[in-house]
């Protein structure tokens, strides 16, 4: 089948973040099974740079040109602050004047859409089924969980993430109406789109965040001793917040039984809150960006990933899990992640004293709920490749058949 998709991002090995990652990953199945794929994205700095890579195997077309003026610029930063289900205008506008890219969607055999948001670039008057969108957040769980995760004290911050949520939720219910089938990745989100568009038709879908031509014997680990690392895009306010709390509330009691465990943050764009959080704690270091994360995932003892807010699957989890890294995490950080009896296959709290007590159980030699062994195992028949290109393969042609 000839499959346009819509993306924020054009996927490209070594994207470094997990929404861009799954996009490669999907594309890549696409590929292999068969079908053509041309990839349309805006035209930004962060796309340009993946084109001009030059190791791309699919069609890329840029949305908008390369010179925006500075106040485009600005009032466009403007609108995507306070309304997160819509991308920039100027790409918007973009899309309606160029007919190439709507020419490409109009012979397109099934046309998806990646990030809910992007739904915003398909011009209103198009002449094309409804799409098929992957959804990877609920935007308006998401957003009032940042909401309520800001500190009253932050009257500003807690005054826009209001208004975020008012626009969220009207602006997410048009979206996600706006497609001809929604997919989620857990069965959760599955059950919270079709709570918000009932008349929608919903499936969900496992990413592929695992090459089932490695065996798990392969994955080599020499943990250090003692070594507890958070991975992440510190860009995100998340991930920041979460690792902030880790410091203040839980690290010192670690350190407190275990003098020399050592904490890795791992990623790139830590705020001056999260390093000066560091600063007041023990044994604390930060790498930046890093070109591959797969050396402190086999030194790492235990990772944790004690988010507060955020929504969807979180891959950091999954990947830690992928590679039989022992894991603690919080219920937000737990999301979607269920095994076959419906529980989590690794320790989950949201008490900083429980989380620090399931922390140090394994630095002195526990194992987890499952076992680093089993719940590998687990993760890697659930989250691989082959199952990914069979559930994917079934959403296509079943999708492709209502709109025959």
């Amino acid at each position: 089948m000839r499959i346009v998709s819509l993306s924020k991002v054009i996927p490209f090995k070594g994207i470094p973040h997990a929404g861009g990652e799954y996009v490669r990953r999907h594309v890549d199945a696409l590929l292999s099974l068969g079908h053509t794929v041309t990839v349309l994205a805006p035209n930004d700095g962060r796309n340009r740079a993946a084109l001009a890579l030059n190791d791309l195997d699919f069609e890329v077309r840029l949305i908008g040109t390369s010179g925006w003026p500075r106040l485009t610029k600005f009032t466009d930063k403007f609108w995507t602050t306070i309304d997160p289900t819509n991308l920039a205008p100027r790409f918007r506008r973009a899309m309606k004047q160029d007919s190439l890219s709507r020419t490409m969607l109009e012979a397109a055999d099934i046309v998806e859409v990646h990030w809910t948001e992007t739904m915003s670039l398909l011009p209103v008057n198009l002449i094309v089924p409804k799409p098929l969108l992957f959804s990877q957040d609920v935007l308006g769980q998401r957003e009032q969980r940042s909401l309520d995760a800001t500190p009253r004290c932050r009257i500003m911050r807690r005054a826009l993430g209001w208004l975020r949520v008012k626009r969220t939720g009207p602006g997410e219910h048009s979206k996600l109406s706006s497609a001809g089938m929604v997919i989620a990745f857990s069965e959760k989100d599955a059950g919270l789109v079709h709570q918000i568009v009932p008349q929608v038709s919903v499936e969900h879908i496992d990413p592929p965040l695992w090459d089932d031509s490695i065996s798990a014997e392969r994955v080599k680990r020499e943990p250090r001793l003692a070594r507890v690392i958070m991975v992440g895009a510190f860009k995100r306010p998340e991930n920041n917040v979460g690792a902030t709390w880790f410091l203040r509330e839980v690290w010192p009691k670690i350190i407190e039984s275990e003098p020399s465990a050592e904490f890795a943050i791992v990623g790139a764009s830590p705020s001056a809150q999260l390093q000066a959080a560091a600063a007041d704690a023990a044994n604390v270091t930060f790498t930046g960006y890093v070109d591959s994360v797969e050396p402190y995932y086999a030194s790492a003892t235990v990772a944790v990933v004690p988010l507060l807010s955020g929504a969807g699957v979180k891959f950091k989890s999954l990947d830690a899990l992928l590679r039989g890294v022992p894991l603690v995490a919080t219920n937000i950080g737990a999301e979607g992640i269920t095994d076959n009896r419906g529980g989590h296959p690794f320790s989950v709290h949201d008490d900083p004293a429980e989380f620090a007590t399931a922390v140090i159980e394994i630095l002195r030699g526990g194992v987890g709920v499952l076992g680093n062994g089993e719940s590998q195992r687990w993760a890697q028949a659930k989250y691989g490749t082959s199952q990914f290109k069979l559930r994917i393969e079934s959403i296509l042609q079943k999708f492709a058949g209502e709109l025959s």
